[in-house]
C-alpha cells in the first residue's frame, strides 16, 4: 500500500480524541506487517499534531484554560504543572515548542552576554 493511503487511513482512525473502529478493524485486517509498521507511525504523527500540552507554573485558572483552549480549537488540550518554569508558559505543539517563560528569557540574556 503506498504512503497516501496510509496517511488517509491514519487521519481517518482517530477524530475527536475517539478511535474511529470501522477503519481500525480495516487496518487489522488488511494490512501487511511492513504497511501497519508505516500507518502506526503516521497515526503517531496524527495524534502528536492532535495534542496541545501547557505547562505553567501552577495549574490554570478555568478562565485561562478557556482562552488557551480557544487558541487551538478541535485541539485535545493538556494541562501541567512545572514549578521549575518559574513564571509564564510553556506550549508544546506538534513539532513546536513555544517557549515564554522567565527561566528561558534570563538563560537566553545570559547566553547573549557570554557571546559577547
Amino acid at each position: 500500500m503506498n504512503d497516501r493511503v496510509l496517511k488517509q487511513l491514519a487521519g481517518m482512525s482517530i477524530s475527536d480524541g475517539q478511535v474511529n473502529e470501522s477503519v481500525s478493524a480495516y487496518v487489522l485486517t488488511k494490512l501487511a506487517k511492513s504497511d501497519m509498521k508505516r500507518y502506526l507511525m503516521y497515526l503517531r504523527n496524527v495524534i502528536r499534531d492532535g495534542r496541545v500540552l501547557v505547562s505553567t507554573p501552577v495549574v490554570p485558572d478555568a478562565g485561562d484554560k478557556e482562552r488557551l483552549a480557544a487558541l487551538f480549537a478541535g485541539k485535545d488540550i493538556r494541562f501541567a504543572a512545572d514549578p521549575a518554569l518559574g513564571a509564564g508558559l510553556q506550549i508544546e505543539y506538534g513539532d513546536n515548542v513555544l517557549n515564554m517563560n522567565i527561566r528561558t528569557m534570563i538563560e537566553q540574556t545570559i547566553g547573549q552576554k557570554q557571546k559577547l
